[in-house]
């Protein structure tokens, strides 16, 4: 018997902790979410180490008598900011009941996860079921980064991470209700602030207009030649060379699981590009259009774009004055919030570099501009062909009733590829949100079923 009254007590003070990382006003916040795990960890008979300082990790170790293997779990206690917090229907940090969801900021993003991770484990604990060591990492800082994980990982003593014989990482969602998946790919992420400065004080736009440089305007300019809206297309030079692709199996595979634009719309709430609007072809010639020999792998359906294909998108703009009423200035400074979506094949650095490239053909000779950098990573991929994940996705099947569906990604977990690449053991990618859940805005939430299904599905991945 699941005991979900504690389960949902427990979150609900898990979500009431407003642990925004990438707000250095809430390190208080940060420290109490490390407070609060550090007493669920120990509650469950694990040793627990603190790593660092900054963005801590949250190491707990539970060590078995004749333990057949050593599993990992990973979980991120940061969030996402709550703003607009106006068009949250619930208060973003009170984990509220509602028609059958619970929402939360979170709640599906990663605290619902570890929340269920914990759960789970404590009742193989006092069932006598726990038959591995259990590695539990907990990390600050994946909504900003995770610049300080790989050096935080060197210096956990409890148990070795290299002693793991499989990670799971449960921060992805199941296609709905009664399909499990598993996640064989994640793309990477170069997250940049531009900033463009044409003098030292704002102008009179009647004195000075047509007659000095309009740092807005400028900076709009740039980001209009930077990517076709109607295509997607990013309009760097060299910027989709060396993409691997997937071979044919899985690219019929993710064939078969593609949305149809009426449940994007659905999901999003938005307009969807047309569907006919394709990326060309990893091309060097950016102006040449279709190359002789381009495969229909290189035209991928819309719904495959945003897991196969790089991208671009403006997260926000400040320039000027944007206060009440009117007020007739050039602004002087202008800055954008941009970021790359990328795939396996390209380099973080190497696209860096050719974004830096492009802003210095396309920003005019005494312009300054400063390009900062605040997250890379790598895109993830994994080999589904291992043990671990056979007995993974034979697990979930008897808890849904379900085949898994092995699904890539279009999201971003930096603590994926760091650990494939570091410890060389198969990384799990799995999670029980849904599409709906509203990740990274408002009105975050996770159906309640698969908060409780959840609990049981990972005991049986635990004991499989």
């Amino acid at each position: 018997m699941h005991h979900y009254a504690d389960a949902l007590k427990l979150l609900a003070e898990y979500i009431a902790i407003p642990s925004v990382s990438t707000d250095p006003g809430r390190k208080s916040d940060m420290d109490r979410a490390v407070v609060f795990l550090t007493g669920v960890l120990k509650d469950l008979g694990a040793q627990v180490q603190v790593v660092g300082t900054t963005h801590s990790l949250v190491v707990g170790y539970l060590q078995v008598l004749h333990a057949q293997s050593t599993i990992g779990i990973y979980g991120h206690y940061d969030v996402q900011p709550e703003d607009p917090e106006a068009e949250w229907h619930t208060p973003p940090f009170v984990l509220t009941q509602k028609d059958g969801k619970l929402y939360g900021r979170g709640v599906a993003d990663n605290k619902g996860h570890i929340i269920q991770n914990l759960v789970a484990i404590k009742e193989l604990i006092s069932s006598s079921r726990l038959k591995n060591n259990v590695l539990f990492i907990f990390e600050g800082e994946e909504e900003a980064g995770s610049a300080c994980f790989e050096d935080y990982l060197t210096q956990i003593t409890l148990c070795k991470p290299s002693s793991v014989d499989v990670w799971y990482i449960t921060d992805t969602g199941m296609r709905n209700m009664q399909v499990p998946q598993i996640y064989s790919g994640l793309r990477g992420l170069l997250y940049t602030e531009l900033t463009i400065e044409t003098g030292s004080r704002d102008l009179h736009s009647g004195i000075y207009g047509n007659r000095v440089y309009n740092a807005a305007h400028l900076l709009s300019t740039v980001i209009s030649r930077l990517k076709d809206v109607e295509t997607g297309r990013v309009n760097i030079p060299g910027f989709y060379e060396h993409i691997q692709y997937p071979d044919d199996v899985e690219y019929a595979r993710l064939l078969q699981l593609q949305e149809v634009d009426e449940v994007t719309r659905h999901e999003s709430g938005q307009f969807v590009l047309p569907p006919q609007s394709v990326i060309p072809d990893s091309i060097r010639d950016l102006d040449s259009g279709t190359m002789p020999g381009m495969t229909s792998k290189e035209r991928f359906p819309r719904t495959l774009q945003s897991k196969l294909l790089p991208s671009c998108d403006i997260h926000g703009m400040e320039s000027g004055y944007n206060g009440p009423g009117a007020k007739t200035v050039i602004p002087r400074r202008a800055s954008a919030k941009i970021s790359f979506r990328l795939v396996a094949g390209q380099n973080p650095d190497e696209i860096e570099e050719f974004f830096r490239t492009f802003l210095t053909s396309k920003i005019p000779t005494g312009v300054v501009w400063n390009l900062s950098v605040m997250s890379k990573e790598a895109a993830f991929l994994t080999d589904i062909q291992n043990p671990w994940m056979h007995k993974t996705s034979q697990a979930l099947e008897r808890v849904f009733g379900h085949p898994v569906q092995y699904n890539r990604s279009g999201g971003s977990i930096p603590a994926a590829g760091i650990l494939q690449e570091l410890f060389k053991k198969p990384v799990i990618l799995t999670g029980f949100t849904q599409p709906d859940d509203c990740i990274h805005a408002p009105n975050e939430n996770y159906p309640l079923e698969m908060f409780e299904k959840g609990i049981e599905a990972l005991q049986a991945i635990y004991t499989a």
